[in-house]
């Protein structure tokens, strides 16, 4: 359960657990009835020292609004495997994944990119992603037809099944590489 400051998880046999946000390193969100958060609590002198893992098989799925806002709330890189299909969006390609670490065969689906990050929107289990700008680490464009989103947790290439056009591409590098710069536009003459 999302609260205010923090997430609480009820279980039906169990202790409850809460974790207020700034607690949480990451959480995965791959399928749609199980989490896995990590936090930071130390595991005990006996045990390996470091992140805790926590996995959760939910009794429902968690809609796209909630894991985003987790997400939002965490601030930290996650794996968002619940892209909203509806959110908006200032431009759309479809896409082919072909390869990714433990799947084989790809998926075929619809790159969205909108104001909060890219959507990468696939009916194929374990293979929709999310990632807000924040969680994108680096952005390439090699030709017009393929596009690689490296997050923080992992990377994603991807073949295009139309050209991504020069103007779209620079705008998606600035959301990832000028989002923090104070850069005023361009507004011709020469300087003195």
């Amino acid at each position: 359960m999302l609260e205010t400051k923090g997430v609480r998880f009820r279980s039906t046999q169990g202790p409850t657990l809460y974790w207020p946000f700034v607690e949480i390193q990451t959480f995965d969100l791959l399928a749609p009835r199980r989490m896995v958060l990590e936090g930071y609590e130390n595991r005990g002198w006996r045990r390996r020292s470091g992140e805790q893992r926590f996995r959760f098989d939910l009794a429902s799925p968690v809609p796209p609004a909630v894991a985003a806002e987790l997400a939002h709330q965490v601030g930290k890189p996650v794996r968002n495997g619940d892209p909203d299909p509806w959110a908006p969006s200032f431009a759309s390609i479809a896409a082919r994944h072909p390869r990714h670490s433990g799947h084989s065969g790809g998926s075929n689906g619809t790159l969205r990119f909108r104001e909060d990050g890219i959507d990468y929107v696939a009916q194929a289990y374990g293979e929709a992603r999310s990632w807000r700008w924040t969680d994108i680490e680096t952005l390439a464009n090699p030709d017009p037809y393929h596009l690689r989103v490296a997050g923080y947790r992992e990377t994603f290439d991807f073949e295009l099944k139309q050209p991504l056009g020069r103007d779209l591409f620079d705008r998606l590098w600035d959301r990832v590489y000028a989002r923090d710069l104070n850069v005023l536009p361009a507004t011709g003459g020469t300087q003195p």
